[in-house]
């Protein structure tokens, strides 16, 4: 672990300390929410307005309708130091496509990285990546269809990315937390497969809507 990804998962696990330790277990064991912390209800609606100042300079706040999870992202890479040495943004997708450009063209000077999650090893500070439910033009909440190869062409689809800040090699499971999950910042458990890496589900996979990058950095 280098000092950059202590800060991160540190900053990362210290805001989910502050918003209850909600968990959702991906694995089944447990699951947890506490319905007097979430972002529409007073103090956490300023609390997320920090997150929009400080991470993505927005003065937005809890009660805005409006998806905070990259801002919270680039609030904990800022906390972390990265500085300008990541590309922060309200939107997963551009930082994304940025990480995954550096890795496939091989970009000098740059430190953070996007690969294929399915044949990355996972470490503490890394980030997870995956398409996220859009609404379509009724209205309705319809899955997204992403891949590694077609974000490496498009920063323009819905997206989530959650914050790794533990991994279990023993009991296959990867702790990872993230903002605006269940209206907080929450905690997820998921599994890792027989050969270390995140597990994914086939019919996900096949319907292109599971988990498709790892950001890694190289952060000092």
């Amino acid at each position: 672990m280098t000092q950059f990804r202590d800060r991160t998962v540190a900053a990362a696990v210290g805001e989910w300390t502050r918003w209850g330790e909600q968990i959702i277990d991906q694995v089944g064991n447990r699951s947890f929410s506490d319905p007097h912390k979430k972002e529409g209800l007073d103090p956490w609606a300023e609390v997320v307005h920090g997150y929009w100042k400080d991470g993505t300079n927005n003065d937005y706040t809890g009660k805005n309708d409006i998806p905070w999870s990259a801002t919270f992202v680039s609030w904990v890479m800022r906390k972390a130091g990265a500085d300008g040495r990541f590309k922060a943004n309200e939107a997963h997708a551009v930082y994304i496509h940025w990480a995954i450009r550096n890795e496939l063209d091989h970009t000098p000077g740059r430190f953070f990285f996007g690969r294929r999650v399915a044949d990355t090893i996972l470490l503490p500070g890394d980030l997870i990546g995956a398409p996220r439910p859009h609404k379509n033009s009724a209205g309705k909440s319809v899955p997204t269809k992403m891949t590694y190869d077609l974000a490496a062409a498009d920063f323009q689809y819905s997206s989530h990315c959650d914050i790794v800040v533990a991994v279990d090699t023993a009991a296959k499971t990867v702790e990872t937390v993230g903002g605006n999950v269940s209206n907080a910042v929450t905690k997820k458990i998921w599994r890792l497969n027989d050969n270390g890496r995140l597990y994914l589900n086939p019919t996900q996979v096949k319907s292109e809507t599971a988990p498709f990058v790892a950001i890694q950095n190289t952060l000092p």
